[in-house]
C-alpha cells in the first residue's frame, strides 16, 4: 500500500500543528489520485489549520527529507496532484478572504478559497477575478494560480497568472517571501542579499541573463502556454515579479501561503450566440471569422458532447436551445457596457458566418434569458459528460491540452484526427477554440495493454504534430505526469538544466511535489489502472442493468469532484457540512475502486473502515443526477451494506429500520394516542438514546388512529365521465402516519377526472434498501410489484405521494427483481403524482388549471424527486397562474434523509445540513406556505423551524374544463 513513515513522524507532528492528520489506508487512499490517469499511494494527509502549521509541517518535513504535495480540489487532469509524499490538503481550512480593496479592485486570499466562493463575494463590488475554468464551483484559488488556470474567457482576460499581483510563499524549507512587481534596480538590490531570497533573485537573474536568446526562441508564442517555469515572462521586460515563477510551477517550488489578487469589472452586458454546425471542419474553419468580432470567449461542443448533454438526466433540461441535430455548436460569447453594440457585433459575426456558407443556425440571448444559462450550463458540464461514457474506453486526457496558432488550428485538428483514425480510435473534441485550445480526447481502455501502447504512440506523434505548428503542448491543464516527460525534448538541454537549476534554488532538497516537471516518471509509470488491473469478483444483490455491473458503476467516478462544490444543487451534503474528502461521493468511489481491486483490506467489501467511509452518505441520490458521470452512490451504498448483514446480525436501531412497516401497522390505530404521547416524553426519548440509538432531541413520526383505507371507501368519489383510471399507491407514511397528503392526492386525481383505484398493501422498501436490506427487500419488493402486474399490463399508471417511495418503486426495485420484463413495466408505470398529472397535462390529455390555495408559495424540492425527474413538475403546473407568487429556490439538501437524522451519531450533522440552505432560505421567505414532498423533510422544518409544511396536493385545487 503506501509507503511507511515512521508513526513516531506523525505523533511528532500531531504535537507541532493544530490542523488534522490522517494517516488510515482509507483516508491516504482517496489522496492517491486525482482527474487524471495516475495513482500514487502518499505518505499520508495534513490539513493545516494555519499559516504557522504550514511553516511547522515544512521545517519538520526539510529536517528529515520528507516530499510535500499540497493539494486543494485535486481535480488535475495531467496527475500533478498525487505524488509519493505528504498530502498538505489545503481546502479545508485555509480557505479565508484576508483583504477587500474596492478601490483598487485587489483582494487577498489563503489558497483553499472556492473561486465561486470568493466570486460571489465579490459580486456585491461589481467584481469579479476573470479566470473561470469549468471546475469553479470547487477549484481553489491555490491551485488555479499553480497551475496557471485559464478557462473560457482566456481570450479576454489571458490566463491566472495575468491577476496575480503578488504572493506570500514558504520554501521548502519554511522560509517566507513576498513576491511581487520590482523594477531592476530593485532586483539588483535583492540579488545583494546574504540570504535565502537574495539567493533566488541572484539566481534567476543570471538563467534569464544568459539565456534569454534561447528563452525567446524556444518558448512557444501563443498566449496560452504553461509549460515548466515561466522564464519568458522575464525577457524584454523591466519590471519582474517572481511570482510568475509560482504560477503553474505545480507545486514544485514554493507553497502559497496568501495570493494578492487583481479583479475586474462584472461587464454590464453579457450575450451568447450558440452557432450551429452540419460539419465538424467547418466549425473549426469559422473559428478565425468569430474572433474577429471580439467574442469573450469561442467554446466548441462536438458532436459526442452534444449527444451526451441529451441524455444526461440533469442536462437534457437546458437543451432547448439547440436548433436540429448539429454535428458542432461554437458558443461564441460577447461582454460589453452597451447592449446594442453587443448584438451589431454578433449580427456583424452571423452576416460573414452566412457569407461563408458557415453554420446553419444563429440563436442570440441575452445574460437575462434562461437560455443564456443553459448554454454555459451544458459547457461546463462538458468534460464530466465526455468522461462518464458507459464503456470501458473514456476519453482520456494526454493530448488535450495544447495550444495551437490559429491560423493552423484546421490543419493541427485534421492531422490528429487522421492519426486516431489509423489506429481505429474515436476522438472528441471541445474547449477553447478562441485560443487554439480545442481538447482532444481520443477514447481508450487503459486496462487494456494494447491501448495503453496506443496511448504512447499517439502522444508521441501528436506532440511531433504540436511542435510543427509551433504549439505549446501545455495551455492550461499543466504539466503533471503526462506532460513533464516531454519538457525536456520541447525546450532542448539548455533550458531544462535552467528549468533545474530554478528548482534547485527554491527547493535544495527536491522534496516539493517531487516527479512532477523536473526528474518525471516515464509516461506510463504510477497510473491508476496500470494492466493487468482487476477487480476482484463480487457478488452483488442489484442487477446494475443500465450501468453494467457494480464495479463499472464505481469506476465511472473519473475524480472531476463536482461532488466538493459548496454552493447550488444538493451533491454532496455531507462533504458540505464536513469539507472531508472521505464524505464526498469521489472520495467514497476512490475507496470503493480500491478495495474491489483488493489495494485496501485485501478485499474485503465488509471492512468496518470502509462502512465508516460510507456512513455519511445519506442516500439523497443527487450524485445520481448532479455527478457528470451518474455516480448512484445510495446504490453503492446498500450494496455494501447488504454485504456487512450477510457476515453479521443487524443491532436493535437496524432492526426496527428493517421491520418499520410492520411496526407502524402494529403501533396506528387504537393504540395511537398512548404511543404518541409516550413518544414525546422525554424519559422515553432518554431510554431510546441510550438503548437504540434515536436522538433524544427527535421525537419519533406520530401514528395515526384512522384507517387511510376507511377514509377511501367512505370518499371514493368516481367521476360521472373519467377521463382515465389511476391506481394510488398508500404508502407506510400515508397509511399510518400522515393521511393529509394522500387524502389531498385523492381528491386532485379526483378533481381532474380520474376513476382511483386505491393500493394500500405492502411497503415500497425504502427503508430497506437504504439501509442496506436487499435480500428482504428484493423478496418482499418484487411480490409486491408482481401484485401490481395486472393493473400495468392495462397500462393503468401507478402513482404515490412520498418521492423517496417512488424512487424506491421506479429506480431500486426494478434494478433488484429478477424478471426483466417485471422490471421495465415498473420503470414505465410508476411515477410521483405530479410527474403523472404534468406528462398528461403536456400529451393534452388533461384540461383545466390548477389553483393554489395560498398566494405565496415557496418550494422545496426533496432530493430523489430531482435525482429522478431532474426538474420541478409541479413548478411546471402552477406556473401558468397569474396572480400569486411560486418560487423554488435551491434550497439543497433538508439533512434528515429518512432515519439517518435520527440517528444520535447523525443529528447535529442533520442540523448542520438544514441549516447550510433549507433553512436560512425558508426564513427569509417567512409569509410563504412551504411545499416539501418529503415526510423526512417535514419533519426536519417542524422539528428545526417550528413550522409546518405541505405535501403539494394539499395547497392546489384542479378546475376543469367545461
Amino acid at each position: 500500500m503506501s509507503p511507511a513513515l515512521s508513526s513516531l513522524v506523525f505523533d511528532d507532528l500531531k504535537n507541532k500543528i493544530q490542523g488534522e492528520i490522517l494517516t488510515d489506508q482509507f483516508s491516504v487512499g482517496m489522496y492517491a489520485t486525482d482527474a487524471s490517469l495516475y495513482q500514487v499511494m502518499p505518505y499520508g494527509v495534513v490539513l493545516p489549520k494555519s499559516e504557522e502549521d504550514v511553516l511547522s509541517i515544512l521545517q519538520y518535513c526539510h529536517e528529515r527529507n520528507i516530499p510535500v504535495l499540497p493539494r486543494g480540489a485535486g481535480t488535475s487532469l495531467a496527475g500533478q496532484a498525487v505524488a509519493k509524499a505528504l498530502i498538505m490538503d489545503m481546502s479545508k481550512y485555509m480557505t479565508k478572504i484576508l483583504d477587500m480593496d474596492e478601490n483598487q479592485a485587489q483582494v487577498t486570499v489563503q489558497p483553499g478559497i472556492v473561486l465561486d466562493i470568493l466570486n460571489n463575494a465579490m459580486k456585491v463590488y461589481g467584481l469579479t477575478f476573470a479566470p473561470d475554468p469549468a471546475t469553479a464551483s470547487r477549484a481553489n484559488i491555490g491551485g488555479m494560480i499553480a497551475n496557471n488556470s485559464s478557462g473560457t474567457k482566456s481570450i479576454l482576460y489571458g490566463k491566472t497568472s495575468d491577476h496575480v499581483l503578488s504572493l506570500k510563499i514558504a520554501l521548502s524549507d519554511g522560509t517566507v517571501l513576498y513576491l511581487e512587481n520590482l523594477d531592476m534596480e530593485n532586483i539588483h538590490i535583492k540579488c545583494r542579499q546574504d540570504d535565502k531570497e537574495g539567493a533566488i533573485y541572484k539566481k534567476v537573474r543570471k538563467i534569464v541573463f544568459e539565456n534569454s536568446e534561447e528563452i525567446d526562441k524556444s518558448f512557444p508564442k501563443t498566449m496560452r502556454r504553461v509549460s515548466g517555469y515561466a522564464l519568458d515572462s522575464f525577457i524584454n521586460n523591466n519590471t519582474w515579479n517572481l511570482s510568475n515563477l509560482i504560477c503553474g510551477s505545480e507545486g514544485t517550488l514554493a507553497i502559497i501561503l496568501e495570493a494578492r489578487l487583481k479583479l475586474v469589472p462584472i461587464p454590464k452586458y453579457k450575450a451568447v450566440c450558440p452557432v450551429h454546425f452540419y460539419d465538424e471542419m467547418e466549425a473549426v474553419e469559422a473559428i478565425q471569422t468569430m474572433v474577429k468580432y471580439q467574442p469573450s470567449a469561442v467554446e466548441t461542443l462536438d458532436k459526442t458532447l452534444i449527444k451526451m448533454s441529451l441524455q444526461n438526466l440533469e442536462t437534457k433540461a437546458y437543451t432547448g436551445f439547440m436548433s436540429g441535430v448539429p454535428t458542432t455548436i461554437q458558443i461564441v460569447e460577447f461582454y460589453g457596457n452597451d447592449k446594442e453594440e453587443i448584438r451589431e457585433r454578433a449580427d456583424q459575426m452571423i452576416k460573414e458566418l452566412k457569407f461563408n456558407r458557415q453554420g446553419y443556425a444563429y440563436p442570440f440571448f441575452y445574460h437575462d434569458e434562461d437560455s443564456y444559462h443553459h448554454v454555459w450550463i451544458i459547457r461546463k458540464k462538458g468534460l464530466g459528460l465526455l468522461l462518464s461514457r458507459s464503456d470501458t474506453k473514456k476519453a482520456t486526457a494526454f493530448i488535450e491540452d495544447a495550444a495551437i496558432p490559429l491560423e493552423h488550428l484546421t490543419d493541427y485538428v485534421k492531422d490528429i484526427r487522421h492519426l486516431c483514425a489509423q489506429f481505429g480510435v474515436e476522438l472528441a473534441i471541445y474547449g477553447h477554440a478562441s485560443v487554439g485550445v480545442l481538447h482532444l480526447r481520443p477514447f481508450l481502455d487503459m486496462m487494456d495493454q494494447h491501448q495503453v501502447k496506443l496511448f504512447e504512440k499517439i502522444a508521441r506523434e501528436t506532440f511531433s504534430i504540436v511542435r510543427k505548428y509551433g504549439g505549446s503542448w501545455s495551455s492550461e491543464h499543466g504539466d503533471g505526469r503526462v506532460r513533464s516527460p516531454f519538457i525536456k525534448e520541447y525546450y532542448g538541454d539548455a533550458l531544462y538544466q535552467a528549468f533545474r537549476e530554478i528548482k534547485e534554488v527554491f527547493d535544495p532538497k527536491f522534496i516539493l511535489n517531487p516527479g512532477n516537471i523536473i526528474d518525471p516518471p516515464s509516461l506510463t509509470e504510477n497510473m491508476r489502472y496500470s494492466p493487468p488491473y482487476h477487480d476482484k469478483p463480487l457478488s452483488t444483490v442489484y442487477k446494475y442493468r443500465s450501468q453494467g455491473s457494480f464495479q463499472r458503476l464505481v469506476h465511472e467516478c473519473t475524480g472531476v469532484g463536482e461532488c466538493r462544490k459548496l454552493e447550488g444543487g444538493s451533491m454532496c451534503p455531507s462533504y458540505r457540512a464536513t469539507l472531508d474528502e472521505e464524505h464526498s461521493t469521489r472520495g467514497r468511489a476512490n475507496v470503493l475502486r480500491l478495495t474491489m481491486s483488493g489495494q485496501l483490506a485485501n478485499g474485503n467489501m465488509a471492512h468496518p473502515e470502509l462502512l465508516d467511509t460510507l456512513d455519511l452518505c445519506l442516500s439523497c441520490k443527487a450524485c445520481k443526477s448532479e455527478c457528470p458521470s451518474s455516480v448512484d452512490m445510495a446504490k453503492l451504498k446498500s450494496e455494501v451494506l447488504q454485504k456487512k448483514y450477510t457476515k453479521e446480525r443487524p443491532g436493535i436501531r437496524e432492526w426496527f429500520i428493517r421491520e418499520s412497516h410492520g411496526m407502524a401497522s402494529l403501533m396506528s390505530g387504537i393504540h395511537a394516542p398512548i404511543i404518541n404521547m409516550l413518544q414525546k416524553s422525554y424519559p422515553f426519548r432518554w431510554m431510546l438514546e441510550k438503548m437504540v440509538g434515536i436522538s433524544s432531541h427527535r421525537i419519533l413520526p406520530a401514528y395515526h388512529s384512522d384507517s387511510f383505507s376507511n377514509w377511501y371507501r367512505k370518499n371514493d368519489s368516481k367521476p360521472e365521465e373519467p377521463i382515465g383510471t389511476v391506481a394510488f399507491f398508500a404508502d407506510t407514511y400515508v397509511r399510518y402516519h400522515d393521511p393529509e397528503p394522500g387524502k389531498a392526492a385523492v381528491r386532485l386525481l379526483q378533481q381532474c377526472g380520474y376513476e382511483v383505484i386505491l393500493l394500500d398493501k405492502g411497503c415500497c422498501q425504502r427503508p430497506r434498501i437504504s439501509n442496506g436490506f436487499l435480500n428482504a427487500a428484493k423478496r418482499d419488493g418484487t411480490k409486491l410489484l408482481e401484485s401490481w402486474a395486472s393493473l400495468m399490463d392495462r397500462d393503468i399508471p401507478i402513482v404515490a405521494c412520498e418521492p423517496s417511495c417512488v424512487s424506491a418503486l421506479q429506480d431500486d426495485l426494478p434494478d433488484l427483481v429478477e424478471s426483466d420484463i417485471l422490471s421495465t413495466k415498473a420503470k414505465k408505470s410508476i411515477s410521483t403524482l405530479e410527474s403523472f398529472l404534468y406528462n398528461e397535462k403536456e400529451k393534452g390529455r388533461l384540461k383545466g388549471q390548477f389553483v393554489p390555495k395560498n398566494k405565496q408559495i415557496i418550494i422545496h424540492g426533496h432530493c430523489h424527486d430531482k435525482a429522478l425527474y431532474g426538474k420541478s413538475a409541479i413548478k411546471e403546473l402552477l406556473g401558468e397562474m397569474d396572480g400569486f407568487e411560486l418560487q423554488m429556490p435551491d434550497t439543497g439538501c433538508c439533512g434528515m434523509a429518512g432515519s439517518f437524522g435520527y440517528e444520535k451519531e447523525h443529528y447535529k450533522l442533520s442540523v448542520k445540513i438544514a441549516e447550510d440552505s433549507i433553512l436560512p432560505t425558508l426564513r427569509k421567505h417567512e409569509l410563504s406556505t412551504v411545499v416539501a414532498n418529503g415526510f423526512s423533510c417535514r419533519h426536519q422544518i417542524m422539528d428545526l423551524e417550528k413550522r409546518k409544511s405541505y405535501y403539494w396536493a394539499e395547497i392546489v385545487d384542479f378546475e376543469r374544463e367545461m
